[in-house]
């Protein structure tokens, strides 16, 4: 890597000096020499000297490899224009400087002469200038280099197709810069498909990342979730990974009441774990390998991310060095990691290694979609925490060094509530009226005010979470159908079940992305019965629907220019219907039937919507599945889609109240001609369009001015394809809606 930075420097030297050498020109029969330059770029940097021990009236000077008026490496103090200014009086010193493209490296120094700089010998500071920029640094903070390999076998990677790095790093590689915009983050090829980059960060700490082939997001290891990390520490970091494998999650923990240990002793382990951890690297010189005792009980923790699947060699120390390890000599703790684990070691005691509980979690559903990212807390019989894990992509967990005893799981996780529909709530029902029966986890979860049965309250609060009237349940949001467990001479496997509540039929499967396959049948859609200058009605109707036991949707309009005051002439058959409000422009629908299902006919009207007029002006109402996705089943829980179907209404500006009297539309529904006729008393501009059930305009079907009288125009939709549509006739200052079907 040090080679590749040489030649990378020497080249664009050769560069920068063919660029800046003079050429003669024969102009007008005399020799004029012209420049060449490349042109320069302003680079602003800003160091912090709180923590240098500036004397009163020093300076502060940067010298580098910059070239031109900054000189190549000039003793501080000896260039004026090395030295920096602190305009503001608060210790943070800045220069700007004038600089071609290319690779710099550089120190702060204070005060004159080699003597006042940052540390004595490397590693320098490194800048890439392709751009104009600002730097903010802080005095005598090392830039830590890391080397990155990634072994690309399996990935698909396509002949010639780069692999690129993105992350948190900042400086020259950007923070989360998009894949093959930034060639500084672009990995090299090596031999058997290995790729590997070198990143220079300019401040050591916790950096996220992750591995892409190709430009673009689409080409990462995995979509979502969590990223790699890296803990920058130590210089010379070198990191070894496997495409789309993520890091083992590794928890120690060491009990060290025995040992002599006083609390606020330093506790390291040194091992081969490689990565941020280093391989055996001196107790004491690693900021990553230490323990930690929050809770000052004498247990000592620590947690690892590691990004290969093998086995590992490692031991606990005293304080910095070699001296204050659990004993001299060999053996070396041992251990195969391949899932996230837990381990838990007594000081010194190499003889009691205790047994595992192994398992994995995952969801109550017929795939048994594996959990990830769930916390799970070992607690012994009294309630005391054993240790702690995080399952991986895979669910699989593992505890390590547990004595004989009894266990429970206290299970916890972030992942967000969601995929509970109506067709669950009629699952709830049936089971409260003994038409069929849920048991175990399912019916657990139907318990979500945590009385500890399954009533009518808990299906009203699922009702309204549904609906999005109400954002939580008493009892949160998952629950876990693990059992407790007993360690008596041997290890344990303990598999088990998550499942948010109030999803009765485990059909969500995270993340929930809606109905995956349903067939199409009947049809929800809204007509406009009334609108005038102060308020409009919304009629919303079902039809073909044979045997319908539950439903939930979302219905749009434009918050602008209506306001939804209400609903009118509910139904009695859907008597249980709860309808919310969330946000101004979202109505939401949920209702499942309290006994058989139903058919429903053409054109049943579940209820009148009505809104008062903000403002004049027009918009379109939908069915959508924001943020209730819709949903249809027949009485036996299949799903079904039914066709939806808006409508427009509102009241433009400067309109009369609209009439339609005198509007003839035929036939409806219709094959493939359909036919328009109105009467006005005078010559106007008219406009009638026609447009599907998505709002889409599909036919301009009148733009012109008609003459008074009567008026008559046939149009031809054999092109379009059957279902609904809608018309919108603007005649002088009146307007018209309507619905069409074409069979």
């Amino acid at each position: 890597m040090k080679n590749r930075d040489f030649f990378s420097v020497l080249f664009l030297f050769l560069i920068s000096a063919l660029l800046t050498r003079q050429v003669g020109a024969q102009t007008t029969g005399r020799q004029q020499e012209v420049e060449i330059k490349s042109p320069s770029l302003s680079v602003t940097f800003h160091v912090d000297v709180h923590r240098a021990g500036l004397v009163s009236g020093e300076n502060v000077y940067m010298a580098g490899s910059f070239g031109g008026g900054y000189g190549l490496w000039d003793e501080p103090g000896t260039n004026p224009s090395n030295r920096m200014e602190d305009p503001e009086n608060d210790s943070v010193y800045s220069l700007t400087m004038e600089l071609v493209p290319g690779i710099y490296y550089y120190k702060y120094f204070k005060g004159n002469g080699w003597g006042g700089g940052e540390w004595a010998g490397n590693p320098n500071r490194q800048i890439y200038v392709d751009s104009s920029r600002t730097v903010y640094q802080a005095w005598g903070v090392k830039p830590v280099a890391m080397t990155f390999y990634v072994d690309m076998h399996g990935s698909g990677l396509l002949p010639e197709e780069p692999v690129y790095i993105s992350g948190n790093f900042g400086f020259n590689n950007g923070i989360w810069d998009l894949p093959g915009s930034n060639l500084h983050n672009m990995l090299v090829p090596g031999a058997d498909s290995v790729y590997s980059i070198t990143v220079t960060v300019d401040t050591a700490g916790i950096y996220e990342y992750k591995f892409f082939k190709g430009p673009g997001w689409d080409g990462n290891e995995w979509g979502g979730g969590s990223n790699r990390l890296v803990f920058a520490y130590n210089d010379d970091v070198w990191v070894n990974a496997l495409w789309a494998f993520q890091q083992i999650r590794f928890t120690m923990n060491v009990d060290t009441r025995a040992s002599g240990i006083l609390t606020g002793d330093s506790v390291f382990f040194s091992g081969n774990f490689g990565g941020s951890y280093g391989s055996w690297d001196v107790p004491g010189t690693n900021r990553a390998n230490l323990l930690t005792d929050a809770d000052q009980d004498s247990v000592y923790t620590s947690t690892l991310l590691l990004n290969l699947p093998r086995g590992y060699a490692f031991k606990f120390f005293r304080g910095s060095g070699w001296d204050g390890g659990e004993w001299g000599g060999g053996p070396n703790r041992v251990l195969q990691l391949n899932v996230n684990a837990c381990a838990n070691y007594i000081w010194g005691d190499t003889a009691s290694a205790g047994y595992e509980i192994s398992g994995q979690v995952a969801y109550a559903n017929p795939a048994s979609t594996p959990l990830g990212n769930i916390t799970l807390t070992l607690k012994d019989a009294w309630g005391g925490t054993t240790g702690s894990v995080q399952t991986g992509s895979s669910g699989h967990f593992v505890f390590m060094g547990i004595s004989n005893g009894q266990y429970a799981f206290d299970p916890f996780t972030a992942k967000a509530w969601g995929g509970v529909t109506a067709a669950d709530v009629l699952l709830y029902k049936k089971h409260i009226a003994n038409i069929s029966t849920l048991t175990g986890i399912y019916l657990a979860s139907g318990d979500v005010n945590g009385n500890g049965s399954l009533t009518a309250s808990d299906v009203l609060l699922i009702k309204k979470r549904i609906a999005m009237i109400i954002g939580s349940f008493p009892v949160g949001d998952w629950l876990f159908d693990n059992e407790a467990i007993l360690i008596n001479g041997s290890n344990v496997t303990s598999n088990f079940h998550g499942l948010v509540y109030g999803d009765a039929n485990g059909t969500y499967i995270p993340p929930y992305d809606g109905i995956r396959e349903a067939d199409r049948n009947g049809m929800v859609h809204l007509d406009m019965m009334r609108h005038s200058r102060s308020e409009t009605m919304v009629a919303l109707n079902l039809s073909d629907m044979p045997n319908l036991g539950s439903y939930q949707f979302t219905v749009s309009y434009d918050a602008t220019l209506f306001r939804f005051t209400g609903a009118g002439h509910l139904n009695e058959r859907f008597g249980d219907l709860t309808l919310g409000n969330p946000v101004p422009g979202r109505l939401t629908f949920v209702w499942a039937a309290d006994g058989p299902g139903f058919a429903v006919s053409e054109n049943e009207t579940l209820c009148l919507l009505h809104f008062s007029m903000l403002q004049p002006g027009e918009a379109l109402f939908t069915v959508t599945d924001d943020p209730v996705i819709q949903e249809f089943t027949n009485y036996d829980g299949t799903r079904f889609v039914p066709e939806a179907a808006g409508c427009v209404s509102g009241y433009p500006a400067g309109a009369d109240d609209v009439h339609t009297e005198s509007l003839v539309v035929l036939p409806n529904p219709f094959i493939d001609i359909l036919e328009f006729s109105f009467a006005s008393e005078r010559e106007m501009a008219t406009d009638l369009r026609l447009y599907n059930s998505l709002g889409k305009e599909v036919a301009i079907i009148v733009n012109q001015a008609t003459p008074a009288g009567s008026f008559h125009v046939r149009f031809d939709g054999s092109a379009l394809a059957k279902g609904i549509y809608f018309y919108r006739l603007k005649a002088g200052d009146k307007i018209c809606t309507g619905k069409v079907i074409k069979i």
